[in-house]
């Protein structure tokens, strides 16, 4: 499809601009930041559009300059767009405070803009400014619950300006199902909402040999299964430790290694000692560069995702593109992505026995198992972001005039 092809039919002598508004977003990756979702995504619109624009906070470059000031305003051109990373006042409740974005987001003069999420303070500012620039603005929804910390106050967020949000965007992008479900749910119409997945790079991530798990871990032998994530309460990585226990009785060689960091890292490593699995369940927080997962991938059995609340994992995507399984809680983008029975399995929440039980199938019958490897590549291609930003187009073109 040429650019001529996805153009606005208001405007046929030029192509569309398309701001992108983000409030929190990562960085170029020499920097060692990464975005596979704005930045995949923007890299391919550009292909279509004559103009590309993200704006951001800058709260990123907090860690990255340590002459960091947040009165400044930074940018940098990636692939052919362009990102600014506006000055931020500071952060409540994950919102970032950015003063300029409205004056920023008119210099952009765009044809069509797109936000993150209806209870962003950042998509309701973009809202409000677009019926009276009459400019339209479509939300990329990957919420599909309430905030669970504050479910009261995202409710009533909701019920009192989430209206402004759904009454005056033009349409609605969901990541998942289950998102879509959640916005008839607030009262948006269904045939203001389309279902696009969200994308990845897929040229990163292939089958390669790799070490890097036995090294750190000194397993001279055996299968390695892996989970990848933050160690919080709704990753749910406890599920997995227990059902290493019942694994380990008919594979002993079976080990399980978690990548990440954070709050239930204690608490993990309690259970971890209780169940008496020291010597084959493995927690790494140390950080492994984005170039390099492919052939942490690739060195595991499969992966593992029990998370309950997950919008969309990046781990899932990556993982099915090296040719490995992936086992996961039957929510959010995992229900969408994974063929249950075909490329992994699906589970209900917090049952380690059905983790066990999936697991231990695909230990035990070969054929099954390379089946599963083939399927997962072949699945993969559908989520490159070079099929993906079409349908961004033209959903926009479609929604334009109505």
């Amino acid at each position: 499809m040429h650019r001529k092809d996805c153009r606005l039919k208001y405007k046929e002598e030029e192509g569309m601009r398309i701001t992108l508004v983000q409030p929190y977003i990562t960085s170029a990756v020499e920097r060692q930041f990464y975005n596979i979702q704005s930045f995949g995504l923007s890299k391919e619109l550009v292909k279509y559009a004559s103009e590309v624009s993200i704006l951001t906070s800058n709260l990123i470059w907090q860690n990255a300059d340590r002459n960091f000031n947040p009165f400044k305003r930074y940018e940098e051109v990636i692939d052919g767009f362009k990102v600014a990373y506006l000055p931020t006042l500071g952060d409540c409740l994950s919102q970032p405070l950015m003063p300029t974005l409205i004056w920023e987001l008119a210099k952009t003069r765009p044809d069509a803009v797109q936000v993150a999420d209806d209870f962003q303070l950042s998509t309701l500012a973009t809202v409000i400014w677009s019926v009276f620039s009459t400019k339209p603005v479509f939300v990329y929804q990957g919420m599909y619950g309430y905030v669970s910390s504050l479910p009261w106050l995202h409710k009533l967020y909701l019920a009192l300006l989430g209206k402004i949000v759904y009454r005056f965007s033009k349409g609605f992008i969901a990541k998942t199902e289950a998102a879509k479900e959640f916005l008839v749910s607030q009262g948006v119409k269904s045939n203001k909402i389309k279902v696009v997945p969200v994308g990845f790079v897929r040229e990163k991530y292939y089958e390669a040999k790799g070490d890097i798990l036995k090294k750190l871990t000194n397993i001279n032998q055996g299968r390695i299964l892996l989970n990848v994530g933050r160690l919080a309460p709704e990753k749910d990585q406890k599920t997995l430790i227990l059902a290493m226990e019942i694994i380990r009785r008919r594979h002993p060689d079976t080990y399980l290694v978690i990548l990440g960091d954070g709050s239930q890292k204690n608490n993990l490593l309690g259970l971890i000692k209780e169940k008496g699995l020291q010597e084959s369940v493995f927690i790494i927080s140390q950080k492994i560069p984005n170039e390099k997962m492919n052939l942490i991938y690739s060195e595991s059995f499969l992966c593992l995702i029990p998370a309950t609340y997950e919008i969309f994992n990046m781990t899932m995507l990556e993982c099915l593109a090296c040719g490995r399984p992936v086992i996961a809680c039957n929510t959010g983008g995992m229900a969408d992505v994974i063929k249950d029975r075909a490329d992994g399995y699906l589970f209900d929440e917090h049952d380690y026995t059905a983790v066990a039980k999936y697991v231990c199938s695909l230990l035990e019958d070969q054929d099954k198992y390379r089946e599963f490897c083939r399927n997962a590549k072949r699945e993969s291609e559908k989520f490159d972001w070079q099929v993906l930003a079409k349908e961004f187009i033209e959903f926009y073109e479609r929604n334009w005039a109505r």
